[in-house]
């Protein structure tokens, strides 16, 4: 039997590799076993959001978010909800959220958002001022 952090490894390198599949199986699988594992829970968001099911990655990520309620995993969320088309949730979450995140998951969340507004999904003006200037003066948007 293997550790949870041996198996987080695994599927780091099955995702390193592109095989994505696999990972997810295992993933899924290894949920079974510690269900309350933050790590897992991101991992699979991550292999989700790859794939293109953006609805799984974002379940992923607010169980990671439940679990661990750190700044990445918030990141995480917003950057699913807006690939989800779920704007306006995405829009409440960073006016409640942002101004306490660190600089990381803040980039995060910028290059999100600077995609969603190339593709026109979103107008800047719908985001909080903190927010706005971030993405205009650190993403240069």
């Amino acid at each position: 039997m293997q550790t949870s952090e041996q198996v987080i490894e695994q599927i780091k390198r099955r995702i390193e590799v592109n095989e994505l599949t696999e990972a997810r199986r295992i993933a899924t699988q290894s949920l079974l076993w510690w269900p309350k594992n933050v790590l897992l829970w991101r991992l699979l968001g991550v292999i989700e959001g790859t794939l293109g099911n953006h609805a799984a990655a974002k379940a992923s990520f607010i169980s990671a978010l439940e679990l661990g309620n750190a700044d990445i995993d918030m990141a995480n969320v917003v950057t699913a909800l807006l690939a989800c088309g779920e704007v306006k949730l995405a829009i409440e979450v960073l006016e409640s959220q942002f101004d306490d995140l660190n600089d990381e998951p803040k980039r995060i969340v910028g290059r999100a958002m600077k995609e969603a507004l190339r593709i026109e999904v979103i107008s800047l003006e719908w985001f909080p001022q903190s927010v706005q200037e971030f993405v205009t003066h650190s993403i240069g948007f």
